[in-house]
């Protein structure tokens, strides 16, 4: 079957219940052929409502959406080459575990030519080993575990070999431990049919761990950012993205001096910086956000000698935060008035509440958001 290059393409999609109270405002996003796009954002952004908009679930306000390069205006959603997995998996209790999965074939929606009427009865056979459910075939919904009922969901939306699979924060419900061992499912079934995964979640350790692309909704109801999952969490593009990723400390600098691309800026601490940026809207005095990622402070005794030219931080800890495997330190910084900084750690290093120690941070890992 011959495919567009491009799984989704929504172009400047817009969706309001009310005209004056926009849900979505202005969504264009490009999705290719294998990728794993994670769409993150504050609560009531309207993740679940994009979800919806792709699917046929709702109708844009305007713009228009592209399905292997085909609008999808007045698709109904059967007709869609979709799967879809909800944060409540919305299996039906009536029927077992092999009747689920089976349903599509069924009732008629999925006989195209990538599975055929012929032979998806050992398509569903197939999808019971991967999700490793074939000793529970005949059971009734209503008697599995949370986690088993995902599984259920997962093998149905996948089936009958959609071009997009569509999952809305599909383990928002569960415990850390089926989280973790459903995500490894999720990896594992991408690999195996290499389907265009579109994942809504809260959590920004899950989108590391599983995409490729990540798309940011804002509290404006628009696209902040949308790139690979590395530059995302690398270079977020405003302070409000590195709050998301809850891997940033921001805090205001002000400009002391600029020259060509070098703009010097002193620290709320009163160390002065140069930074290589290149801003020329900046002037002595501007008012700058700042942020840190906090895994790019290293701490050192006061005794010792800090790199030279290096970012030196005076850190006193106030808090410690143990972690699965790391800890991390929340600490006052010794002379900024209301300034903290986070710094995770290994989870073995001695670290107590009240020490003192000196934050090292190279210049290359200061971010200076516009």
């Amino acid at each position: 079957m011959s495919r567009n290059a491009l799984a989704l393409q929504a172009h400047d999609v817009t969706f309001a219940y009310k005209p004056k109270n926009p849900v979505l405002r202005g969504i264009s996003l490009e999705v290719a052929h294998g990728d794993v796009l994670c769409v993150l954002g504050p609560s009531g952004c309207g993740k679940s409502t994009l979800l919806k908009l792709i699917a046929g679930l709702l109708s844009p306000s305007s713009g228009h959406i592209s399905i292997d390069g085909k609008n999808q205006a007045g698709v109904p959603t059967f007709e869609r080459d979709i799967g879809f997995v909800f944060q409540r998996n919305a299996l039906f209790p009536h029927l077992s575990v092999y009747d689920n999965i089976a349903f599509p074939f069924r009732h008629g929606q999925r006989t195209d030519g990538r599975i055929g009427v012929s032979n998806w009865q050992s398509a569903v056979e197939g999808m019971l080993r991967l999700v490793q459910m074939e000793a529970f075939r005949d059971r009734s919904i209503v008697t599995l575990s949370g986690g088993q009922q995902q599984r259920v969901a997962l093998a149905r939306a996948l089936v009958y070999r959609p071009s997009l699979l569509l999952l809305d924060e599909p383990l928002a419900a569960l415990d850390n431990a089926l989280r973790r061992e459903l995500l490894d499912l999720f990896i594992d079934l991408h690999s195996e049919f290499g389907n265009t995964f579109m994942f809504v979640t809260h959590d920004e350790r899950e989108a590391a761990r599983i995409a490729t692309h990540v798309a940011i909704i804002g509290q404006d109801h628009t696209i902040v950012q949308t790139g690979k999952a590395d530059h995302i969490y690398s270079a977020p593009a405003t302070p409000e993205v590195a709050l998301l990723l809850d891997e940033w400390n921001l805090f205001d600098g002000q400009v002391s001096d600029t020259h060509n691309q070098d703009v010097s800026v002193e620290m709320p601490w009163g160390q002065k910086v140069d930074l290589h940026v290149k801003h020329p809207t900046l002037h002595p005095g501007s008012a700058v956000r700042l942020g840190i990622r906090v895994s790019n402070i290293h701490l050192t005794s006061t005794r010792e000698q800090s790199e030279h030219d290096a970012v030196t931080i005076k850190l006193r800890i106030s808090r410690v935060r143990k972690e699965a495997r790391n800890t991390v330190l929340v600490c006052d910084v010794v002379g900024a008035s209301g300034i903290a900084m986070r710094v995770r750690v290994e989870k073995s290093d001695p670290c107590l509440a009240g020490q003192t120690l000196v934050g090292v941070v190279d210049h290359d890992s200061i971010k200076m958001f516009s």
